[in-house]
């Protein structure tokens, strides 16, 4: 169990996972979680905090409120499919199974993401204009940023194949016609 900013005990945490890999690591200690976690390149997007370990971003209780709110100085993206087009069209970027939004000033990585369907998508987050509509962006520390719901009208996207950051029109809007 979690507390309401998805802070949980190290020592449990490490518990449940040596249940979960079926005793195959009986008595995992909490040193041996942290070198694990960093082994396997998660350490951006753990933290860990004595006893205590949570997610980095991608938080999923609905009681973590983030205190820390910025303007990115960077483009924001995220990545998809085109499958999900019409719903975001009509609904907008929406964090679904999580508490916020996912997005990333790496465009690599955003192209990487949208890479796992058959018909990827990056999105591009029109930054200035949704902070003057009142959204607000979370920084986690790394590339990533969580955000609230973004409406339909504050994205950009490319397709895969012809990723033009110069274009200023939006893919989505051509994708309907």
């Amino acid at each position: 169990s979690m507390d309401r900013n998805g802070w949980v005990q190290t020592e449990k945490l490490a518990a449940v996972i040596s249940r979960w890999c079926d005793g195959y690591e009986p008595t995992m200690q909490t040193d041996y979680l942290s070198s694990l976690i960093q082994q396997i390149g998660l350490e951006h997007r753990v933290q860990l905090d004595g006893q205590f370990c949570r997610a980095s971003y991608g938080h999923s209780t609905r009681f973590y409120k983030p205190t820390t709110v910025e303007e990115p100085n960077e483009p924001l993206y995220h990545g998809t499919s085109t499958a999900n087009l019409p719903s975001i069209e009509l609904f907008g970027l929406w964090p679904m199974r999580r508490r916020f939004v996912q997005l990333s000033t790496d465009f690599e990585y955003a192209q990487k993401v949208a890479a796992r369907s058959p018909d990827p998508i990056v999105l591009q987050i029109l930054s200035e204009q949704a902070m003057a509509d009142g959204i607000q962006f979370i920084s986690t520390g790394s590339h990533a940023w969580l955000a609230e719901p973004i409406p339909a009208h504050l994205l950009m996207g490319w397709l895969a194949g012809v990723w033009d950051l110069g274009s200023k029109s939006s893919i989505l809007n051509e994708i309907n016609r």
